[in-house]
């Protein structure tokens, strides 16, 4: 399934969703949730979703995935956020991990 980015009506952009990460840091020796990604395939090419705010200018989209249409305002990192929760609420099944400098975190009984 596709996410599709619509300026007036006319699509801009579309990508699917690929992966959400759940990104850790150390701190106080010990691992901690930081900030989640989220990796979409964008021109053949997987990529972070965060390249949409070079690609896009800044304004108020109609952002259609699943048949559902939701408005999306891309101004800033922040906006993002917005982009990333729809994805996560419209894909349920998408693959979600846990990763610490780029590696996936395994349960300690694995």
């Amino acid at each position: 399934m596709s996410v599709i980015f619509c300026l007036e009506d006319s699509p801009v952009l579309q990508f699917e969703p690929v992966e959400f990460r759940r990104v850790h840091l150390l701190q106080d020796e010990k691992l901690k949730y930081s900030h989640s990604e989220l990796v979409i395939t964008l021109n053949e090419r997987r990529v972070m979703v965060d390249v949409i705010l070079l690609l896009l200018d800044r304004a108020k989209y109609r952002v259609k995935i699943n048949g559902m249409e939701f408005n999306s305002e891309l101004n800033s990192p922040e906006s993002l956020q917005h982009v990333k929760h729809l994805v996560f609420i419209n894909f349920p099944d998408l693959a979600v991990s846990d990763v610490y400098c780029n590696k996936d975190l395994k349960p300690a009984s694995e």
